[in-house]
Parts: C-alpha cells; sequence; structure tokens
C-alpha cells in the first residue's frame, strides 16, 4: 500500500485509523471506548486487541520531515491550523506523548520512533502505522517527481508557477512548493509560488533560499476570509495574469 498524508484536517496519532483496522482502546470503566478522538484520550488506560485483518508493507509518503512531539512536532507546527488553541497545546502535547508511549509499549516499539522524520505529518498518522504495521516512510516529492519526470519538465520550462493555501513557517519543513523551489533552484529557472495568504517570514526565508524564488498572495489586502474563499478562483487567475504580465515585461 502506498499511502500519501499530508494536507489532512486531523491530529489523532492515527488512532483513528488503527480502532477502525481492530485495535481497542479502554478507557477508566473497562470498557471499549467506542470511537477515539483526541478530546476523549485522558479516559485510555490500557490498549487491547490487535489489527483484524493482516497488512501487506506500507509506504507512507510524506514531504514534512516534522517529528510527532517537541517544538516541530505535529501540536506545535500543525495543531493551530487545525483548530488547536494556543492554550491547548500544551495539554494535548502532554496527551499525545501518553499516548504514544502506550502505543510503543504495548506493540514493543522504542519510542525513539516519536523522533522520526516524517512521524509528524498529517497530525501523526505515520507514526501510528509505523508502530503498528510494517511500514516506512518515503519522500512523497521524490516519488511524485520520478512519476511525471519532473527534472526534464523544470529543464525545459521558462517559469514555474506553484503554490498552496498559505505559506507560513511549516511550508518549509518540505512540503511540495518547497521542495519544488528547491528543485527549480538547482536548474537556475525561476518559480512563482502563489498562495492566498503568505506570513512575511516564511516568504523572506525563501527569498534568502532560492533567489530566484518569488512569492504573490493572490487575495487582496483587507478581505475577509469568507470573502477570499468565495472569490478564490477569480482571484487566482487575476494573480496569475499579473505576475505573467510583469515577467513578460522584464
Amino acid at each position: 500500500i502506498l499511502l500519501g498524508v499530508g494536507g489532512s484536517a486531523t491530529s489523532d496519532l492515527g488512532l483513528g485509523l488503527l480502532q477502525a483496522l481492530g485495535l481497542k482502546f479502554i478507557g477508566r470503566n473497562g470498557r471499549v471506548i467506542e470511537r477515539i478522538f483526541p478530546a476523549n484520550w485522558s479516559q485510555i488506560t490500557r490498549i487491547s486487541g490487535s489489527l483484524e485483518i493482516a497488512t501487506p508493507p506500507i509506504f507512507i509518503a510524506c514531504d514534512v520531515d516534522n517529528p510527532l512531539l517537541g517544538p516541530r512536532g505535529a501540536a506545535a507546527v500543525y495543531g493551530p491550523q487545525k483548530g488547536l488553541l494556543a492554550d491547548e497545546l500544551e495539554s494535548f502535547e502532554a496527551e499525545s506523548a501518553r499516548i504514544a508511549s502506550m502505543l510503543c509499549a504495548y506493540f514493543k516499539q522504542p519510542e525513539a520512533l516519536c523522533e522520526s522524520p516524517g512521524s509528524g505529518a498529517a497530525g501523526g498518522i505515520g507514526f501510528g502505522l509505523n508502530v503498528v504495521c510494517d511500514s516506512q516512510y518515503v519522500a512523497g516529492f521524490k516519488l511524485v517527481s520520478s512519476w511525471l519526470d519532473l527534472e526534464s519538465k523544470i529543464a525545459a520550462a521558462d517559469l514555474i508557477l506553484t503554490g498552496e493555501g498559505k505559506i507560513d513557517l511549516s511550508s518549509l519543513n518540505g512540503k511540495g512548493p518547497y521542495a519544488l523551489a528547491a528543485a527549480a533552484n538547482v536548474a537556475h529557472k525561476p518559480i512563482i509560488l502563489l498562495a492566498g495568504c503568505i506570513e512575511a517570514t516564511a516568504a523572506e526565508q525563501l527569498h534568502r533560499e532560492f533567489p530566484n524564488c518569488t512569492t504573490a498572495a493572490i487575495t487582496p489586502e483587507d478581505c475577509p476570509l469568507s470573502q477570499a474563499l468565495a472569490e478564490g478562483l477569480e482571484n487566482l487567475q487575476n494573480k496569475t495574469a499579473q505576475v505573467l504580465q510583469q515577467q513578460t515585461q522584464q
């Protein structure tokens, strides 16, 4: 199985996936918790059972190299994007560490798996699979690049356009647009990253690392989020036309 992780709305260490495959999480009352999610993690006292199906080898394709825990971990870096409030981060991190330790102990795996590059991707889904199944991480960008023969396409291009919803510091952890900017830099090709929103610190770092890279926010200033989402396609078309016109004038 090739599992592409990233762009998820989850941050559950893969527990929901593992529960669907047959693993059981037992609460304080000794009963199975029927639907496991972060809000009821504190009820978990032990793990029971095993996966109900035999899984083939799993390749977990991801671009980011974040570990599961710590200042670069799933909660600290991606939690706020998924609705985790600032005053919830510390307790969520502590529960994540507790559950991760419990999972590793149950399956007799080293807790060092929490530190594996990519274990923090997609809210820790890769971590959960890594503990329980025969799985390994593979670099998602390299995998897709080989399928698309991206290197030759970059070499033949005059200009490269890419982007994502929001460019922030998490984008610099190896996400697709960052990896493409790095590849364009090696080929000495100009690249423009378009995004709905761009954090200044991330843009500055991109420009420092890749002098041939420029960024362009498609959303007009002071535009409410609801309006920006509703007019996203139009804004993208307008900004793309604008940056291409600027390129032809250079």
